[in-house]
């Protein structure tokens, strides 16, 4: 996870669980490819941190067992008792942490006192606990928002430089788009799944930048001056129906922790809206997952 732009800095935390004990993967930076391996059975570690990047914490999984001794790269870390512990090594039920590790291929070892992983893992359960948890969905009401969306504000997107295309309401500082362009299919055309103020409708949307390095994604920051709760609407449309699927995302604005489960757009060709209560400032982010990128027409405030 990215604890700064651009992953200048970021977290590896591997969440294992009964039946998981092993875990390895890959994520793509502007920097490089960050990728790590877990083994907690056999206390066995490995990361790869690109040039000019941090991993400002590691993880190293735990599963509720003491630590007895940890190396980094040859290089003994901590030990619990005696000589030899050169460094205090936070942990808790799940992880012993590793700070701020530089570049390179790091290589750790770790030894830790039973109870068995297996044993333990099976004993405990990793509750996911969202701030947002509801969302529905209307595939029904296409570009005829008026009365139904939008009562307190509304942001179109794709038609940059006509400033009647936002309302804020009282309670909302600002909205902010990153990494997406603006496109406009048709700006002389009343097609019912398009949105905006007068007439004729203009059928635009922001979109994703693909197929270049890292764009595949755009994020929409609302920040709140009040505590409390919104109805936030995201309107997706497929214009020329090119079977875009679309991966939504709903982040903490302040400290970009994931509040909601993720949830997938298909099938929006006619339209459709997205909504969900939240309070407080946060960040969307919007992938592309299939078709040429992932398009979103408006954002609704009730």
């Amino acid at each position: 996870k990215p604890a700064e732009p651009g992953f200048r800095t970021f977290t590896i935390l591997p969440h294992l669980v009964a039946g998981i004990t092993r875990v390895k993967g890959k994520m793509p930076t502007p920097h490089g490819i960050i990728e790590a391996s877990f083994d907690a059975v056999k206390g066995e570690c490995s990361f790869s941190i690109p040039a000019g990047t941090t991993a400002s914490v590691i993880g190293i999984p735990g599963a509720g067992r003491r630590l007895i001794s940890l190396w980094l790269d040859g290089q003994l870390l901590y030990r619990r008792a005696g000589a030899g512990k050169n460094k205090a090594i936070r942990e808790d039920d799940e992880f012993f942490y590793l700070t701020n590790i530089g570049p390179g291929i790091h290589q750790v070892r770790s030894q830790s006192e039973n109870p068995p992983l297996k044993e333990h893992l099976n004993e405990r359960k990793i509750p996911w606990k969202f701030t947002i948890s509801r969302f529905t969905t209307d595939s029904i009401t296409s570009g005829h928002w008026r009365g139904r969306s939008g009562k307190k504000g509304y942001c179109f997107f794709g038609l940059a430089g006509k400033e009647e295309n936002t309302r804020l309401p009282a309670g909302i500082q600002s909205v902010t788009t990153r990494l997406g362009k603006n496109i406009v299919w048709d700006s002389a055309n009343a097609d019912a799944r398009a949105i905006g103020i007068g007439s004729p409708r203009r059928a635009g949307a922001m979109v994703t930048r693909d197929p270049l390095a890292t764009l595949q994604t755009m994020t929409i920051d609302v920040v709140a001056k009040d505590s409390l709760n919104h109805v936030l609407s995201l309107y997706f449309l497929d214009y020329d129906r090119r079977d875009r699927r679309s991966a939504v995302e709903v982040f903490n604005l302040n400290n970009l922790n994931i509040i909601a489960p993720v949830q997938m757009l298909r099938n929006y060709g006619n339209g459709k809206y997205l909504s969900f209560r939240c309070r407080g400032s946060i960040r969307i982010r919007i992938n592309q997952v299939r078709g040429p990128n992932a398009a979103v027409s408006g954002l609704f405030f009730d």
